[in-house]
């Protein structure tokens, strides 16, 4: 680690993966950076993760368009999957076509949660998800943060 800017920056050549793949088989890494609890009302510590999904073979080749109807699948799967999910920012409004972002106010496990989900081309068939999250009492005072984090984010 080195400091960058009065903070850490973390060189991490351990996520460069090298694996054979079995036929049929393909590569679904997570990174996951994790901070430690910052409120004990909210006991769920930020973080920070990034994954790569294969796009659904009908948004395939459809460029930006493609992107925004995976975004709204996205969302659809998020409403499925958590409780109580409120949108606060939906990806339709997002200002970078090249990257569709969105804020959800979720239910997890008892505690309330905000997840910054930003989703953006890997290549032409995979998407790069990346999401940080945090007791929806502490988000605010990290958006900036993980806004950062995305900033500075390079995978090779």
């Amino acid at each position: 680690m080195a400091a960058c800017g009065g903070a850490l920056k973390m060189e991490a050549p351990r996520n460069h993966l090298s694996i054979a793949l079995p036929e049929g088989w393909r590569d679904e890494s997570t990174i996951l950076i994790k901070a430690p609890v910052i409120d004990m009302r909210m006991p769920f510590a930020p973080i920070f993760g990034t994954q790569r999904e294969p796009l659904p073979e009908d948004f395939v080749g459809m460029g930006y368009e493609g992107l925004e109807l995976y975004a709204q699948h996205h969302l659809r799967y998020l409403k499925r999957e958590y409780e109580n999910v409120v949108v606060e920012a939906d990806p339709a409004n997002s200002l970078d076509r090249s990257m569709r972002e969105m804020i959800v106010r979720c239910d997890l496990e008892e505690m309330t949660v905000t997840q910054w989900i930003t989703l953006s081309y890997w290549n032409e068939a995979t998407v790069l998800i990346t999401t940080a999250a945090a007791g929806y009492l502490d988000f605010p005072s990290l958006e900036q943060t993980f806004r950062r984090l995305r900033e500075t984010l390079r995978i090779s």
